[in-house]
């Protein structure tokens, strides 16, 4: 029988590769713990980060949600290249979180603050985030892709989604705009299949300024949108 990652107790790269040489996204030589709780970073997660960094200046003072964090790359990632920012990372497991909090520790980062929460279940405050970024479940359950044998040692719960990828995805987009300032935005990972259907759930709700971005595939996979100001 083939063995699998042996992710345990090991930390992995996570570098911008999307971006150009003189992109200071390339001076990121970070190393994050990571178990069999959270997902493995993957070059689609660091494409999010990338179209953060290229929108907004380092010197920023913002409010950010990385929601359903797993282990915590996103939000410790932009927590450094925004010191003025204070960032917000959450995820439903417990276990995860606990990951996440390895690496707030590990990375000695004062502007990041976690709180459990199914979506946005746990927080009761509104309008308050400047930007969300999430990288939910997309894969339908039976996806030829659950047959790949590094995702067989990552959490089910953290990959797979209802309504053919799609369920988790409509949830947040359905909630998102109330916890969102004016115009704050949304970045929000998918697989490449679903960026249409994704696109058209943004401009049935309270969203407009709706990009889609693409990979280093050339593949659409983070659709952007911003808040409808009401």
């Amino acid at each position: 029988m083939a063995e699998g990652p042996d992710i345990e107790n090991e930390y992995n790269n996570f570098t911008a590769l999307n971006t150009p040489d003189n992109h200071p996204a390339r001076d990121m030589h970070d190393t994050f713990y990571l178990d069999k709780n959270s997902l493995i970073p993957r070059q689609d997660t660091e494409l999010m980060v990338d179209l953060v960094l290229n929108q907004f200046d380092k010197k920023s003072k913002l409010n950010i949600l990385d929601l359903g964090t797993g282990s915590g790359v996103i939000g410790i990632t932009l927590s450094k290249f925004y010191p003025n920012s204070l960032i917000t990372i959450s995820d439903i497991s417990p276990k995860a979180l606990k990951v996440a909090n390895k690496n707030i520790k590990k990375h000695k980062v004062s502007n990041v603050n976690s709180i459990e929460s199914n979506w946005f279940s746990g927080f009761k405050e509104e309008k308050i985030f400047d930007l969300i970024l999430t990288n939910p479940p997309y894969i339908a359950k039976g996806d030829v892709h659950l047959t790949n044998l590094e995702i067989n040692y990552e959490p089910s719960n953290a990959l797979v989604s209802a309504n053919n990828g799609f369920s988790d995805i409509f949830k947040i987009i359905d909630s998102a705009a109330n916890f969102l300032k004016p115009q704050g935005k949304l970045f929000i990972e998918h697989g490449y299949t679903q960026a249409d259907k994704v696109k058209n759930y943004l401009q049935k709700k309270y969203f407009d300024a709706i990009k889609q971005h693409q990979d280093i595939n050339h593949k659409i996979r983070v659709t952007s949108a911003s808040k409808i100001k009401v």
